[in-house]
């Protein structure tokens, strides 16, 4: 079963990503959150905007 995440907390890591401060597999470190899903929401949210 996936876990579910609260919407702050993909947005946060989002913020992160987004302003260039750190890449994916930091960012699951510091949240304790699998890189390979801050990863999706990153693909997800680029695709988003295009």
């Amino acid at each position: 079963m996936a876990k579910h995440y609260p919407e702050e907390i993909h947005l946060a890591a989002l913020k992160r990503y987004f302003k260039g401060k750190q890449t994916a597999l930091q960012i699951g470190r510091d949240l304790k959150i699998p890189r390979q899903t801050i990863s999706a929401w990153i693909c997800n949210a680029k695709d988003g905007l295009d």
